[in-house]
Parts: structure tokens; sequence; C-alpha cells
């Protein structure tokens, strides 16, 4: 029996966590190399702030990503909401 308590337990946290992780999106911080202010004084120091920006850009695409989930999911609610309020309204003409 305890067996199957977690089993069920584990699979909705397991079920839930695609969930939980749409429920935040994390904006990305520009590397300070982008300032217009940045000495590049060496090749060095070019090619990890080429690499801050391709990893920033990386997560940019991560964080519209999820942000344009958070909006369809949104969208969803709101026609479910908006069905609803219609059946609602049926009922009580």
């Amino acid at each position: 029996v305890l067996f199957y308590a977690f089993t069920l337990a584990l699979g909705i946290i397991l079920g839930g966590s695609s969930a939980f992780a749409q429920a935040v999106c994390y904006e990305p911080i520009a590397p300070f190399c982008m300032e217009p202010s940045t000495n590049f004084g060496s090749d060095a120091v070019r090619g990890r702030c080429e690499s801050d920006i391709a990893d920033y850009v990386d997560k940019l695409d991560t964080y519209m990503t999820c942000l344009q989930g958070k909006i369809e999911t949104a969208q969803g609610e709101k026609e479910g909401a908006l069905e609803r309020a219609r059946e609602i309204r049926e009922t009580i003409e």
C-alpha cells in the first residue's frame, strides 16, 4: 500500500513538473560586455564576450519560448472562461 501511495505521489509531482516549468519564465541578464563602454583590450576578452553574447541569445530564445507558452495557456484559459460564461448565461435564460 505504501508503495502505491508513493508511486501515485511521484506521478503527481512529475506530471505537474512540466506545468511548473512553464509557471516561471526567467529573463536572462545581458552580458556586461554589451555595454558601449566595454574595452576589448585583448583577443581573449573579445572572444569571451562573443561567447557570452551567443549564450545570451540562446537564453533569450528559451525565454521567448516560455513566454509564448504562457500566452497560449492564458489564451486557452480565457477561451474556457468565456465558454463557461456562455454556458451559465444559457442556463439562466
